[in-house]
């Protein structure tokens, strides 16, 4: 915890400065805005709306400039003013340890400020000289705020910081972006929170309508019901009623005083019935092995590339759901569906009737579509992935696609990423499966171009090099470019 204490220290800091520096009419958004930027914890960070949806449609519901606007300083941090940060229901350690940097972060500002020495980082020696500052604490010096002030700062900086991530999801940092906190909470979101370099970037991972609500994810929404809502509630201090949470329990409607009836649930409630469950193991042990694993992903037959691009009419359920034929049923009736772009309502109702089908039909045990099976299949596969057992790696990753089609929006960038290391694998499966893993890998390549299209961005333009690109526009071409070279495999 003693990295979070910097963290926070250094947040704090920035938070104080920048503040003083609008009051005193000293800041200037060109000259100063990298000071913000000394250290892995941004604090007053710039989000930008982006408004592609999934069919590549500007959404100006969102905002009426798709390329975003970068919000001033003065507008961030009065957005930063209104934050909630819950100090009343906050845990009382939390709060006492919250004092003890305040009064830290203070005292090193106050030390700063009165020091004759030169400065030798921006806040070295910071004065303060603002008539609010001078004038609000008795004092004829200009003072920082007072711990009691800055206190609700760092509890504002806990309910509403972010991970910073690179294009690949692997977190960097952590900062506080005010606009992007606005943004409402749902398990099954219709926006991403992205990022380039020091810019917060929200983008639609669908189409969305006018007057319908713009909600991110807060936690991972592959996580399960109780555990998703318990985090929000720990840091949040909120019960979640998304599609996802609502009515998580078959609600009770009394008909007359002796007979009750049951509302079956449906949509997304459904989905956490499904995923819930923690065993995996032969004879539903926790307890699994090596040898239990490859036996139980081994019966997966890798599907043919032509079979994932046509769409077709709903297809036949099997008598029972294995892993094998789970992930066949999954991927033929949802991966084509993305391929061909088809609209929202087309997908979301087919994945309803996927859900509705999974809930009917027997399946063998342990239950083969669990979060655990899932977690614990993604271990493997990165195992094998290390070993270089290609053929047994891209059979375990069609499984974990299958999961991620089913938990998560069909363009969040987990899925792109996945279908990428999944082309990957394949096209290293030369033995194993020859030109058919070959012909998948491209598929795959597809598949993950079309999803981190939406969710990364691309240019519009074709002169633009990888010189000028950004970050996630980059890794798109990267993709773009593998797909290339197994194209001219294919046409050899």
């Amino acid at each position: 915890d003693k990295e979070m204490e910097d963290l926070d220290h250094e947040m704090l800091k920035m938070v104080v400065m920048s503040l003083e520096r609008l009051k005193n009419g000293t800041y200037k958004e060109s000259e100063d805005a990298e000071i913000l930027w000394t250290t892995t914890t941004p604090t007053t960070t710039t989000t930008t709306v982006d408004g592609h949806g999934s069919n590549g449609n500007n959404n100006n519901n969102i905002n009426n400039n798709s390329q975003g606007e970068r919000e001033t300083l003065a507008l961030t941090t009065y957005v930063f003013s209104t934050l909630l940060g819950h100090e009343a229901v906050s845990d009382p350690v939390l709060l006492t340890k919250y004092k003890e940097i305040a009064t830290r972060v203070r005292d090193q500002l106050i030390s700063s400020s009165s020091s004759s020495l030169p400065s030798s980082s921006p806040s070295s020696k910071f004065v303060f000289k603002s008539e609010e500052s001078r004038g609000n604490q008795g004092s004829s010096s200009p003072l920082p705020p007072p711990v009691s002030e800055l206190v609700p700062y760092l509890c504002r900086f806990h309910c509403n910081n972010f991970s910073i991530h690179d294009a690949q999801l692997f977190t960097l940092a952590e900062g506080t972006f005010p606009i992007g906190a606005l943004f409402n909470h749902s398990c099954r979101p219709n926006a991403i929170v992205m990022y380039e370099g020091k810019v917060q970037i929200v983008r639609a991972l669908e189409d969305i309508e006018p007057g319908q609500e713009v909600c991110t994810s807060y936690v991972d929404n592959g996580v399960q019901r109780l555990e998703r809502r318990q985090l929000l509630k720990d840091k949040y201090f909120f019960d979640c009623c998304c599609p996802r949470c609502e009515d998580h329990s078959l609600q009770g409607i009394e008909t007359d005083k002796t007979t009750t009836t049951k509302k079956k649930k449906t949509g997304f409630r459904i989905l956490d019935d499904l995923i819930e469950g923690d065993q995996d193991g032969e004879d539903g042990k926790k307890k699994i092995n090596g040898e239990w694993l490859t036996h139980q992903f081994d019966t997966i037959i890798l599907p043919g590339a032509r079979s994932l691009q046509v769409v077709g009419p709903s297809l036949q359920p099997p008598s029972t759901f294995t892993r094998a034929s789970f992930t066949s049923y999954i991927l033929h009736s949802l991966v084509p569906l993305i391929q061909t772009e088809v609209s929202e309502h087309v997908y979301t109702d087919r994945l309803f009737e996927i859900f509705k089908v999974l809930q009917e039909t027997p399946h063998c045990r342990p239950k083969p579509f669990t979060t655990t099976v899932m977690t614990n299949a993604t271990s493997f596969f990165n195992t094998c992935l290390e070993h270089q057992s290609w053929t047994l790696a891209s059979k375990i990753g069609t499984f974990i696609l299958a999961m991620y089609l089913m938990i998560y929006p069909r363009h969040h960038p987990l899925i792109g990423l996945h279908c990428f290391t999944l082309a990957k694998s394949l096209w290293n499966d030369v033995e194993g499966g020859g030109l058919t893993s070959v012909r998948l890998s491209h598929e795959m390549l597809k598949l993950a171009r079309n999803i981190l299209k939406v969710s990364h961005g691309t240019t519009t333009t074709t002169t633009t090099t990888f010189t000028n690109l950004r970050e996630n526009e980059v890794f798109v071409q990267e993709v773009e470019s593998f797909m290339k070279t197994v194209e001219m495999e294919l046409g050899s």
